[in-house]
């Protein structure tokens, strides 16, 4: 099951980060967490996000009665063992396909749809747009523009670097002040108008990865 995490060691940082767009599917909050308690953050995330799901733990059972209004997936009591983590995690997956956000397009009276999760980048060619995804590229007659404003528009996790491309950072594994990398290998170009943006958005994320590691 392929994870991307990020961790964030207090409470303040985590809710920054969701204000600011970076969105997860799953949260694990200690009861803890500084500065204001894990409870307090919860409460913060099902306002921001209600389809998350959210396992807290703490070393006291006493706590269990407080969460019941956040509705979290799971309480895991202090020391953790690793198979009972793992099996919430499980569980958190299959709840989080029914929730899974789909582009949805028609081609020659057929429609489609494509997880968002699985779209790497779209590229617009002149009346076409290569959808490039994990599995390969399908192309479809609209625009970029249309991708916008289709019943079901992409999350927050894309960003246009270009008037010719719409990323998911999700798959972003590199920046630089002309140019990013995906995860398959892919470089791209931020034209300039996009550039302030694009490091605006992006760059405090990798400079925390970089931090971290």
């Amino acid at each position: 099951m392929p994870l991307s995490t990020c961790v964030f060691t207090n409470g303040d940082d985590l809710c920054k980060a969701v204000a600011a767009g970076k969105l997860c599917d799953l949260y694990i909050l200690d009861i803890n967490l500084l500065p204001n308690g894990g409870i307090g953050v919860g409460e913060k995330l099902r306002r921001a996000q209600p389809p998350s799901q959210i396992i807290f733990m703490s070393s006291k059972q006493e706590y269990v009665s407080d969460l019941f209004k956040l509705h979290p997936l799971d309480f895991l009591l202090k020391p953790v063992i690793p198979e009972k983590l793992y099996s919430s995690i499980c569980v958190a997956e299959k709840i989080m396909k029914r929730f899974v956000p789909y582009f949805v397009y028609t081609s020659k009276h057929v429609t489609y749809r494509i997880p968002y999760r699985d779209i790497l980048y779209f590229e617009s060619e002149n009346k076409l747009v290569k959808i490039h995804t994990v599995s390969g590229v399908r192309t479809v007659s609209m625009q970029l523009a249309d991708i916008k404003r289709s019943n079901s528009p992409p999350p927050t996790s894309f960003l246009q670097i270009h008037q010719s491309y719409l990323v998911n950072f999700d798959h972003t594994t590199w920046i630089k002040s002309r140019e990013l990398g995906l995860d398959d290998g892919t470089k791209l170009s931020i034209s300039y108008p996009y550039r302030k943006m694009v490091q605006a958005e992006l760059g405090p994320m990798f400079l925390r990865l970089r931090e971290e590691v």
